[in-house]
């Protein structure tokens, strides 16, 4: 993350130097001057060069946005983990468990994502109301949809 804000900081003084000097060669003109063929091409390399620092800027930013939009799930992924007991339901489906009264059972693949996710009942079993994986409850004998899984929750 520190190497995404020191390639910001680099590429914002890049920009400022380019606009420096753009401004620098526009200023040494006077209302009646016309620009010589080596000028013009100057302020062309110096546009494309700023054109290409301000991409770079804001691909920088959003590389930065996303590294904090990742740490931030992978810290709430680490808090769900302290919060609750991986546990196997009755046919081996491994989930969350929260230590709370009344505990409280959450979709494992979510909580990786950093999302708690309260299984809810669902026709045959429990489902994930973020990412749709269902948990059949093994009492009912009935087999599972096209799009549902074989296991067990609670």
């Amino acid at each position: 993350m520190a190497a995404a804000f020191g390639a910001a900081e680099s590429t914002t003084k890049q920009m400022a130097d380019v606009s420096t000097a753009y401004g620098g060669i526009l200023d040494g003109l006077s209302a009646g001057d016309r620009l010589s063929d080596a000028q013009i091409a100057d302020l062309e390399a110096i546009r494309r060069q700023l054109a290409l620092s301000e991409r770079h800027s804001l691909e920088t930013q959003e590389a930065i946005i996303r590294l904090g939009e990742k740490a931030l799930a992978e810290d709430r992924a680490v808090t769900l983990r302290g919060s609750h007991d991986l546990i196997k339901t009755d046919l081996g489906a491994p989930v969350l468990q929260s230590r709370e009264d009344p505990s409280i059972t959450i979709c494992p693949v979510c909580a990786e994502r950093g999302l708690r996710a309260p299984l809810q009942p669902h026709q045959r079993g429990s489902q994930c109301p973020s990412c749709k994986f269902t948990y059949q409850d093994p009492a009912n004998n009935a087999p599972a949809e096209p799009h549902q899984s074989t296991i067990s929750g609670r």
